[in-house]
């Protein structure tokens, strides 16, 4: 993703000094400023530290973020007035900057839109609730929505790209809506999908579905589901997990570095791969074996710590059904991965 703006800025911000404004901060031995945690109000006072002078994490709540995303908690700034004030008080001028305006303004059209399709969402609300299992509360924490114009993010090399369809609303780390992705409606042709273009925001195989909502869950759960889309992602976050979606059909190097992230900063959180069931559908058997295979090249650290979902039967395809059918997904077992793949 291209976000140049936002790396110089975080390259150029003292976070310790940044940080020190809000909380006492002493160093510790290792050379690691602590301090009590300011954004949940704790009173331990080792329980925040800066790590690598890049993220502010702390062990009591849980919470990982950099300087942009704790100046923004700090001051309840939305992500673009928190920017514009940080890059004020470090002389970077934005202003005449074409390619932050153009973020900017790319971020303001998708999030109009993102607010017309949600306006019309009960076109599919009702298919939502009784076949999809989801609840208005859900359907609205998503965004989700509606678009009845075919032509919206389809291709003109390919005619069946042109459907109307329920839209799924993505956002970043910092809650920006950056994309979006449309599902047709109108029966089984394909693709089912069709995803928003690379653009100055959005890169598709730098982006997890849902991890700016399931980051917040990885101190209680200790466990991070990954799966493939949207529907399944929202399921599982419908039944308390913290779950994610790689977006595109199967797990790319981009993805597994988010997941390389988040084991560096929370080396504790267990990862559960969950491909759609490979017992019905070769698409996931294949799947169950490129994860392992992108784990070892990428990021071997994590292959002890990653597992597969055992799906239950040969009934259920993917988290969808496994939630509409009202089977508890956090209660099912998993197996380390080298076994499945043998499996």
């Amino acid at each position: 993703m291209s976000n140049t703006i936002v790396a110089a800025l975080l390259n150029k911000i003292d976070l310790v000094q940044l940080v020190s404004e809000y909380a006492e901060l002493t160093e510790d031995s290792h050379g690691n400023y602590r301090g009590c945690c300011c954004l949940h109000h704790g009173s331990n006072p080792t329980s925040m530290v800066i790590l690598d002078e890049k993220i502010v994490f702390c062990h009591s709540c849980g919470v990982a973020v950099n300087a942009i995303e704790f100046y923004c908690e700090m001051e309840q700034l939305p992500f673009y007035a928190a920017v514009e004030s940080l890059a004020d008080r470090y002389n970077i001028n934005l202003e005449n900057n074409q390619q932050y305006q153009q973020q900017k303004s790319l971020v303001a059209q998708n999030t109009r839109l993102m607010m017309k399709f949600q306006k019309q969402v009960d076109v599919v609300e009702k298919y939502l609730i009784e076949k999809r299992g989801l609840t208005h509360e859900i359907i609205q924490e998503f965004n989700l929505g509606y678009c009845a114009d075919e032509n919206f993010l389809a291709s003109h090399k390919n005619p069946n790209t042109k459907f109307t369809g329920i839209i799924f609303s993505i956002h970043d780390l910092y809650g920006r809506c950056v994309g979006f992705s449309k599902r047709r409606t109108d029966g089984n042709t394909k693709p089912t999908y069709v995803n928003t273009y690379d653009t100055e925001v959005f890169e598709k195989g730098s982006t997890l579905y849902n991890l700016n909502r399931a980051r917040k869950r990885l101190k209680e759960t200790k466990r991070l589901y990954v799966v493939e889309g949207y529907m399944d992602t929202i399921s599982g976050h419908a039944q308390g997990l913290a779950c994610v979606g790689y977006i595109g059909g199967y797990l790319v190097k981009g993805q597994v570095q988010l997941l390389k992230d988040i084991h560096k900063i929370m080396p504790y959180v267990e990862f559960v791969f969950a491909p759609d069931n490979p017992k019905i559908d070769p698409t996931g058997a294949k799947e169950v074996v490129r994860i392992r295979e992108k784990l070892l090249k990428y990021a071997p650290e994590l292959v002890s710590k990653s597992r597969y979902l055992v799906w239950p039967d040969e009934e259920h395809k993917d988290f969808n059904d496994l939630h509409k059918d009202g089977i508890t997904i956090g209660t099912l077992p998993t197996e380390g991965v080298d076994k499945a793949v043998l499996r």
